[in-house]
């Protein structure tokens, strides 16, 4: 039986892929190197011939088939609607999507309370998925970052895309004087915690920070920056917009796809 038979018409790339290294004994061939049609499926030049196999090939492609369950975290004053156009989008990508409503929503519970919400939310509706990633906006970026780095997500958890969260602290943060939004202060208790463990981290998780120079509601917006995460910045004007630009969509699907 050939491989186009087994994998079907969607693989059909894939399956001519697995045939010409059964045929090259696990080896592109000088000719195929210089035949191969252009286009997104060039892979390699002539002078850096692959020596993989049929094995490593079929495990390649399937891990980048596979898609964890993407749940999707709102910020400050916000609701789980505010994914609404985002969470289309990579639905039709393939992706499984959950959006959570933590409650209180205006700062008023420290942001280990709600990232109990966020635990509490994993085990009772995603407690089949082997791993999962999660898009964060805003101080959803940072109860994230609590849930893996202190409520045991690092288990689970396998990419982590935070979208203008405040890393290290905002100055507008001063304008609240409840619980949540003296975490998100600049050398608060909890932001000293997690920044003194981040290099464990973005060893365990896939951590991305797209960040926006133009954002005023992260003070400096340079406070997005996480280091040993993938920094991302986009010429996005306003805090309020990020979730919805596309650039900053596209740059989730890419970070969720890699």
């Amino acid at each position: 039986m050939t491989a186009e038979a087994v994998i079907g018409q969607q693989g059909a790339d894939f399956a001519r892929e697995i045939n010409r290294l059964r045929g090259g004994g696990g080896r592109y061939s000088q000719a195929d190197a210089q035949n191969k049609d252009a286009g997104p499926h060039e892979l390699h030049t002539p002078d850096r011939a692959p020596k993989r196999g049929v094995m490593e090939v079929i495990i390649s492609h399937m891990l980048r088939a596979v898609k964890n369950p993407v749940l999707l975290i709102h910020g400050i004053d916000d609701t789980s609607a505010l994914f609404r156009r985002m969470a289309a989008g990579l639905r039709e990508q393939g992706w499984e999507t959950h959006a959570l409503d933590v409650t209180p929503n205006n700062g008023s519970a420290g942001l280990l309370e709600l990232a109990g919400q966020v635990d509490a939310y994993v085990q009772r509706h995603l407690a089949g998925a082997p791993h999962i990633d999660i898009v964060g906006f805003s101080m959803g970026g940072i109860v994230s970052r609590v849930y893996v780095q202190s409520l045991a997500g690092v288990e689970r958890v396998e990419r982590l895309v935070t979208i203008s969260s405040p890393h290290n602290g905002t100055w507008s943060a001063y304008c609240r004087f409840n619980e949540g939004a003296r975490d998100m202060r600049p050398g608060s208790a909890l932001l000293r915690e997690l920044n003194q463990r981040a290099p464990e981290l973005c060893r365990n998780v896939r951590v991305t920070s797209v960040w926006s120079r133009f954002d005023l509601m992260i003070l400096p917006a340079s406070s997005s920056v996480l280091p040993g995460a993938c920094n991302v910045c986009v010429n996005v004007p306003a805090h309020a917009v990020m979730v919805n630009s596309p650039r900053v969509q596209q740059l989730v699907v890419e970070a969720l796809s890699t």
